[in-house]
């Protein structure tokens, strides 16, 4: 096995490691959360039949009043028969208002156990993916001025249709941590913008546009791609500037728009000409790699998905383990292998990936092991470890 092969092993370890801490833990956290949300329905199944018995108790005595009056002798009893609804009104009222509070409190407490094993469980599967642990099929960063700041969400599309989205912490980076003006990457960069006929020459002439107060209002990178979009609010006008690349050639797109034209100025040879692709094109390499740096400054876990479930709301975690360990089924295979013939993998500081570990996680599963197991490509495997 080469040192390379050693290096992506070693990867597929640490996610199996980490799926087996943190997904359970969120697993486990997600099935506390969802039964905490049960007991809550029963408690309030519970109450609101509890306040109709309270409900019916006022019915039964006004019936009762009533049925005692319309027997013979009872002449004159309506006046006493009113005091005793209106003592039985109030008496009950108010032990109506002492249970509420009582169920007001214990309502909120069973909610606020449910929030925090929620929240939780997000946060562990925040810390399986933010080591972007398995295949990415396609990852973009999208980039947009909000309130004074730059907010950069980084989205990840995965086999089985697992999606993850995180945002990205912009307060140390070299361009993003404030406003990025163009003067700040290039000053007097100008680009141009028209063309016009003029008595003195027969070429035309060349208008063009400076940059200075131009400030970045968007960016999208993708893998080959960079576009971004500089505007100045107070003229209305803005440029799209799309970078491309496919294998050692390069492409730029440079689009300008106002209040009373849009202009594709790379398509017209006149201005392409003048454009200063060159310096534009390091420009735009610089903002691709702070763009990029960000990927090891993620901040939170925004969304994820499997397919068109919203786990992070539906918290079904269980579905997720079982669809990462199927993606890398065949990668963990030889993993599992070792694992069985006792060996130990290191994967950081003290942790240890071992069959013990193994045995003891499976166990956790319960009732689900076997189908874990099957995931993992050990379908036969439960027989011969027997977690307890």
């Amino acid at each position: 096995m080469t040192q390379g092969d050693t290096n992506t092993s070693m990867e597929y370890a640490r996610t199996l490691y980490y799926a087996l801490t943190d997904l359970l833990d969120a697993i486990s956290y997600s099935d506390r959360a969802m039964e905490d949300q049960n007991d809550l329905d029963d408690f309030n199944t519970q109450i609101k039949v509890r306040m109709d018995r309270v409900d019916k108790i006022k019915d039964d005595i006004s019936k009762l009043l009533k049925a005692f009056q319309e027997e013979p002798n009872s002449k004159g009893f309506q006046e006493y028969a009113d005091q005793l609804m209106e003592f039985t009104g109030v008496l009950l009222g108010k032990y109506k208002d002492k249970v509420s509070k009582e169920i007001a409190s214990n309502q909120q407490n069973i909610l606020n156990s449910v929030e925090s094993d929620r929240s939780k469980a997000t946060k562990s599967a925040e810390a399986f993916f933010a080591r972007d642990p398995i295949p990415v099929n396609e990852r973009n960063f999208s980039v947009k001025f909000v309130d004074g700041a730059y907010d950069v969400r980084i989205k990840n599309r995965c086999p089985r249709d697992i999606y993850y989205e995180f945002a990205a912490n912009t307060k140390d980076s070299e361009l993003l941590k404030s406003q990025l003006y163009f003067s700040s990457l290039s000053r007097g960069f100008k680009i141009p913008v028209r063309t016009a006929e003029t008595w003195i020459s027969k070429d035309p002439a060349v208008d063009y546009e400076k940059l200075d107060r131009y400030f970045m209002e968007s960016a999208e990178l993708t893998k080959q791609n960079l576009s971004v979009i500089f505007m100045d609010p107070e003229k209305e006008s803005q440029f799209k500037i799309v970078l491309s690349r496919a294998d050692s050639s390069i492409f730029m797109d440079v689009e300008y728009s106002d209040r009373i034209q849009k202009v594709d100025v790379t398509s017209q040879p006149a201005l392409n000409n003048k454009l200063e692709s060159g310096e534009l094109t390091n420009i735009m390499d610089k903002i691709t790699k702070n763009i990029a740096d960000l990927q090891s400054k993620k901040l939170k876990l925004i969304k994820l998905s499997l397919r068109d479930t919203d786990i992070l709301t539906k918290m079904n975690y269980f579905d997720l383990i079982i669809n990462v360990f199927s993606i890398i089924e065949e990668e963990i295979s030889p993993i599992i292998s070792r694992l069985l013939a006792g060996e130990k993998l290191a994967i950081s500081g003290s942790d240890v990936l071992d069959l013990e570990f193994l045995k003891g996680k499976l166990a956790l599963f319960e009732e689900r092991a076997k189908e874990v197991a099957s995931a993992l490509g050990m379908s036969g495997i439960m027989d011969r470890i027997n977690p307890a």
